[in-house]
This record gives structure tokens, sequence and C-alpha cells, in this order.
């Protein structure tokens, strides 16, 4: 049975799903019954599943639900949850339906599994031609210690539906060239990403140079922000993004350089890159 997994945005929500706090998504997807409905139901949450990992366990209830999903890692920065729908094919035939969310609800924890996930729910709607379930958990990453990696990378393989042993992928490929305008808005999105790369090789020099005339010692990434944070930088460099607001040093740290943020972890993968073998800097420090 085919599937397909999205992000809810501004440009793809459809029914009016609010892009809000937590609490406002959550009120949405345990709405008994929502206005203009395709199909007329009873109740419109067929089935609701979910892990909290010790904060409860997955009930009807919006804000008990958001508590659980927003609390314990209100320290870091960024959205404190993340929320995706999988949806099958519009159009099945009704004997076809009660199959449908039987395999989406098999699908929902190897969802969390597939994404790290250690906190979530997921709830189904049965008042759409389309079988979907909402799938909300806590944007924190217990093992890493840091918010979830969900990147477009992750994104595309997830569409491949090679996570879940129940549905198929529902995305279709393009058949047809690219329009004029479409091949021009690639084009200029190819330029930039170039411009942008070039930019980072260039703060990659300045940050090397810098060391280079400081005499800095080898360091690896927390060595490197804590002896930032010591010396005084040339104009135009900013000490931002080196330390968590609970004084730790960040997952990866980054500064920076003329308005250019540089990670830090990109610029030893650039030693590395140009020196093939080598994890650290030699004793000597940063001289090449």
């Amino acid at each position: 049975m085919k599937a397909i997994v999205r992000i809810p945005t501004k440009k793809n929500r459809g029914g009016g799903e609010p892009t809000g706090s937590t609490f406002k998504r959550l009120m949405y997807i345990f709405m008994p019954q929502k206005p203009g409905a395709v199909r007329p139901v009873d109740d419109r949450v067929l089935w609701v599943a979910g892990d909290l990992g010790g904060y409860g366990y997955p009930v009807r209830d919006a804000r008990l639900m958001a508590e659980a999903l927003e609390c314990g890692h209100e320290h870091f920065s960024g959205r404190r949850t993340r929320h995706l729908i999988v949806s099958c094919a519009a159009g099945l035939p009704e004997v076809q339906r009660a199959e449908a969310f039987g395999r989406l609800y098999n699908s929902a924890s190897l969802l969390a599994k597939a994404i790290g996930a250690d906190r979530w729910m997921a709830a189904a709607h049965d008042d759409t031609d389309c079988p979907h379930f909402h799938f909300a958990c806590a944007n924190f990453d217990k093992k890493k210690g840091r918010r979830l990696d969900i990147s477009p990378k992750l994104l595309k393989w997830l569409q491949t539906m090679d996570w879940t042993i129940h549905l198929e992928s529902g995305k279709r490929k393009r058949t047809k060239r690219k329009s004029k305008r479409g091949m021009a808005i690639e084009a200029a999105r190819d330029r930039e990403e170039k411009g942008r790369w070039a930019n980072k090789n260039i703060v990659i020099e300045k940050l090397r140079d810098f060391l280079n005339s400081k005499r800095a010692p080898a360091m690896g990434n927390d060595d490197l922000a804590d002896w930032l944070m010591r010396e005084d930088l040339p104009p135009g460099w900013e000490k931002r993004k080196l330390k968590a607001k609970s004084g730790k040093n960040r997952f990866d740290p980054a500064i920076i350089i003329d308005g250019e943020g540089l990670k830090f972890s990109r610029f030893f993968n650039s030693l590395r890159i140009e020196m093939p073998g080598i994890q650290q800097p030699s004793e000597g420090g940063f001289n090449y």
C-alpha cells in the first residue's frame, strides 16, 4: 500500500492546521469533528498510539501531551517538538481503509525509530479521503544530547518507505522535463550553493591564518571553543554560538567571521581532506 511522508507547512497544510504552538497543533489533531470534513464520522480520531518515555502515556488530551513532549529539554534553543504526517493514497475502496489504518498503526513506532525520537505520539484521522496519521515527537535526541537531526536528506530517505515493511513509496518520480522556469530556478540555486561553499573556504583560510599567527596549540572542537573565548578576536569576528545557555560548549560550536558562520566540524573536516589519515592537528599546533 503506497504512502508518503510530509511536514505540514503554510503551503501544504490543507484544512488550516495551526503552525503555532505544540498545544494548538494537538488541539487540532484531537478535535473530534472538523467543519467541512469529506467523510462524516462521529469521531475523526480513529486511534492514538505512542511512547512518552516515562512522561505518561498517550491520551486524547492536548495539554497533557504537549507537556509530555515539551518538558525535559527547555534549555535547548529551537523548536521543542517536530510534526510529520504519513498519508496513504486517496480514493481507497472502503474495504481497504481498515487495512490502510492497520498498516499506518504498525508503521508509527517504526517512524519514531527511523528519526531517533525517544518520546512520540501518533493519531490517525478518518474524516478525509486519504487515510493518514499525525506524528508528533519531542525534538530531542536523548543519546546525543541535542535536537533531532531531521535533515532534507533524512526526509528524502523517509519517502522511500525503506524504514517500514508495511507501506510502499507513493512518491511519484518526474517523467517530464522541467520547464524553463524550473530549470532557471535550479540553476540559480546551484550558483547560490557554489557561492556559499566558496565563502566557507575563505572563512576557513581566515581562521587557519589567525590560529597560525597566534601559534595556537593542537585542539579539538571543545578546546578550540574554550581557547577562542579567551582570545581577543580581529575586527568583524564575533564569539557567538560557542556556548550553550547552560555554559557548556555546544554540540557543534561555531564562530561568526565577517558575518559568515563557520562550524568547527567543517573546519576540522577541511584539514582531514587536505591531509588524509590525519585525525587531529599535530602537537606543534596549526602550522601546516
